[in-house]
């Protein structure tokens, strides 16, 4: 697959009985390395929205040719030398027979793995499953379940309800929220039915941005109340002169 936000695949084969693989090369670094500088501080807005537009178009181009990534995650981000998202390791997806229903047995990665993969099922709304745990991560600094192991990850995945991330990062607006937790969805036909249709329900470019234009706001900046704006009145128009029958008497 060839596409702007996948890492190209540029050779592979044998040398001298070793299989090896060419890859792009992706200096950027991963989005992983990008949130642990970050400490569990959420990355800003606008950064965090570019991301999704650039995943999830990528990954809505791998869907409608029946690809499906299957590990999603942020160490599967790259950036090439542009400071663009690349997707990165295809190497588990699995090419579908359907794009809506396969039985196969899959793995993944219990923090981002949705719901059906724990069943040993995948489909392409288990990717969309993983972008809404990135993006609950990116707008947080948090993942939305923790785990020693990986039954306790399973259990929560399959049954918990994750923390709404406008608690954990107040002032995030409540249509993003909205989209991940559906995004997020136990049940795979609860979630958006496409990639992107979810990008389209989270990107700010499809609401005012000028309520949320720098959240979240660096902790030095100053707070500002709302805008007055004020508007030069109309010229008044001249009001046609009363007669004497329709005015009123003079109070006493």
């Amino acid at each position: 697959m060839r596409h702007p936000h996948i890492l190209a695949l540029i050779d592979f084969g044998t040398h001298e009985g070793a299989p090896y693989i060419v890859k792009e090369y992706a200096p950027g670094g991963s989005l992983r390395d990008r949130l642990r500088q970050l400490h569990g501080h959420p990355l800003p807005l606008k950064q965090t929205l570019s991301l999704v537009r650039q995943i999830g178009d990528g990954l809505q181009f791998a869907h409608e040719h029946n690809v499906v990534h299957c590990d999603l995650k942020p160490e599967n981000i790259l950036f090439n030398a542009d400071d663009e998202a690349l997707i990165a390791d295809f190497d588990i997806a699995r090419v579908l027979k359907s794009v809506k229903t396969q039985g196969i047995n899959i793995g993944g990665t219990p923090s981002y793995m949705a719901p059906e993969q724990f069943q040993g099922k995948v489909r392409c709304e288990s990717d969309q499953y993983a972008l809404a745990c990135m993006t609950y991560e990116m707008v947080t600094g948090k993942r939305p379940f923790e785990g020693e192991d990986l039954a306790t990850l399973q259990q929560k995945h399959l049954h918990e309800a994750p923390v709404p991330p406008s608690q954990l990062c107040k002032g995030l607006p409540q249509h993003i929220e909205q989209a991940i937790l559906r995004g997020m969805e136990k049940k795979y036909t609860a979630r958006f039915k496409d990639v992107a249709t979810f990008v389209h329900a989270i990107d700010s470019q499809q609401h005012s941005e000028a309520s949320f234009p720098d959240w979240p706001a660096p902790a030095t900046a100053p707070q500002h109340g709302k805008r007055l704006i004020l508007h030069a009145p109309e010229p008044l128009k001249k009001r046609p002169r009363t007669t004497a029958s329709s005015t009123r008497p003079p109070s006493p």
